[in-house]
């Protein structure tokens, strides 16, 4: 007897449906989910190669992600199949600068249709685990000025200058939670929560 092929739509259906305890563990039964394949690219004027995922503009303004929603990624090959039976999934936070030239992310045109690229080092892992396995979520609860006193990385919230990064000073910058320092990220989502601190 032969397997029966999936259609697109029933292979995203199935994808999303193993992080639906995990949507509904978080509050978010309507997440906005998709699946992409990652690949090597470069900005123009630089030969240095990342790692990348892309949307169209028309994923930003039908998906909600304008309206303030975050997207949930799982990364796929080109056919839309997991990469491995280790289910991983990302957030990328609203950004509401997002088609702000200045501010927003790399675009590039593509047969009269504007791409985003998003380099996968921005992705925040929210979940990693085996499918069927207990939820195990990667998400760092968002914290207090003073917890932040108390539990910096060093037990210091006023890190040396000398270990301030460039990520950092861009995750500062921009106000994007996307810094290795976990106390620097929970800052910046106070920050843009309106947290007084």
């Amino acid at each position: 007897m032969s397997e029966t092929k999936l259609t697109e739509k029933e292979k995203f259906a199935q994808l999303r449906k193993v992080f639906e305890p995990y949507f509904n563990s978080i509050g978010e039964t309507d997440a906005v989910f998709v699946a992409k394949m990652q690949y090597p690219f470069s900005a123009p004027g630089n030969d240095k190669k990342e790692q990348v995922i892309s949307f169209w503009e028309r994923d930003f303004l039908k998906s909600g992600y304008q309206n303030g929603k975050d997207f949930y990624i799982e990364i796929v090959d080109g056919n839309n199949n997991r990469l491995s039976n280790e289910l991983v999934l990302y957030r990328y936070p609203h950004n509401p600068r997002w088609n702000d030239e200045s501010e927003g992310l790399e675009k590039a045109i593509y047969g009269g249709y504007t791409k985003y690229i998003l380099p996968v080092y921005e992705l925040q892992e929210v979940y990693r685990g085996i499918e069927g396995e207990p939820l195990v979520t990667k998400e760092a609860p968002r914290t207090t000025q003073s917890q932040l006193d108390i539990f910096g990385e060093d037990g210091n919230l006023d890190a040396h200058l000398t270990e301030f990064t460039m990520r950092d000073l861009i995750s500062v910058i921009y106000r994007k939670p996307m810094s290795s320092k976990i106390w620097l990220n929970s800052l910046i989502n106070n920050l843009n929560e309106g947290v007084e601190i």
